[in-house]
């Protein structure tokens, strides 16, 4: 026990005489304790030592994991657990998307990306491993759960938020050859490179959903494209005050094959033209055209 009494002031007299000690106050976790003995302060130093230990657990246990399941319309999709399964998948279109160790990567005739959550890597350097399903995988974060899933195609990470966080700005790492990421007036994220907007990689519009899998993504919510010292991130500002938690942000990685469209004016038959995802106000299309004449029904645009 004297090995606690570090602050016991002492008062030696000629050899052989034994040590007087002196009156002392000590102050510690809100407590003024006076003795003349080192039995109390060793009591005291290890009430301290105990309560210091307890403020290290209560921090730890606000820093764990959020321990929420995947909601059922999610787990569906995951599929049940399949630890052998493979983190890549190759479409019927030659499309190659697979699970990485931060998020997930998809390419497409030459273009590829990658995507990586900020909000799963911060603060620990790593996330935890995948839990390997048979559509994907899913691991446990600090404010709920990560879920990526293979679809026919194209890739989809879900960030389920299990509880309220306010205003906060969602990041996302993006690697790619394809170009510089921009944001087109319908919310697709699109990829510049000599300027031509490619429609081989592009991360469709922001979609949030409740537990049920319903769309219930705030009107004119859109995409923010950020700018640091190691490239680009994707950005979401997002108020979750009205929404119910918790609740899943949901970016899919695609191709941007647009819908396509087509115009008849009277005896003229203008073809199919298909509309590309994440244009802008100025963007300029270019559309090649050949004409041959039919003699008695007009000119046909082919």
């Amino acid at each position: 026990m004297r090995d606690f009494a570090v602050a016991t002031a002492r008062r030696s007299t000629l050899a052989g005489h034994t040590a007087a000690r002196r009156p002392f106050a000590v102050v510690g976790v809100g407590v003024r304790v006076v003795t003349n003995g080192t039995r109390l302060w060793a009591l005291t130093a290890l009430a301290i030592v105990a309560a210091g230990a307890a403020l290290v657990a209560v921090l730890a246990v606000s820093t764990a994991p959020v321990r929420h399941e995947a909601p059922a319309f999610l787990a569906r999709s995951l599929g049940p657990e399949a630890p052998v399964a493979s983190l890549a998948r190759v479409s019927a279109s030659g499309i190659s998307t697979s699970i990485t160790p931060v998020g997930l990567s998809f390419r497409n005739q030459g273009a590829r990306l990658t995507l990586a959550s900020q909000d799963v890597v911060q603060g620990s350097g790593l996330p935890v491993p995948w839990s390997r399903r048979a559509n994907g995988a899913f691991r446990e974060t600090s404010f709920g759960n990560e879920a990526i899933i293979f679809q026919n195609g194209q890739i989809e990470q879900l960030l389920t938020v299990g509880k309220r966080v306010g205003k906060k700005t969602w990041s996302w790492r993006i690697a790619s050859n394809a170009g510089y990421p921009r944001v087109g007036d319908d919310g697709y994220v699109a990829f510049i490179k000599d300027h031509a907007i490619r429609q081989d990689i592009v991360i469709k519009p922001v979609a949030i959903f409740d537990v049920q899998g319903r769309d219930v993504t705030p009107a004119g919510l859109r995409w923010q494209i950020a700018q640091d010292g190691r490239g680009y991130l994707l950005q979401l500002t997002l108020n979750d005050k009205g929404l119910a938690v918790p609740y899943v942000i949901d970016p899919i990685v695609s191709t941007g094959a647009g819908a396509a469209t087509s115009t008849a004016v009277a005896a003229l038959s203008i073809p199919a033209v298909t509309k590309y995802a994440g244009v802008a106000d100025g963007d300029l299309a270019v559309a090649m055209v050949s004409t041959s004449s039919n003699p008695g029904a007009g000119v046909n645009f082919k």
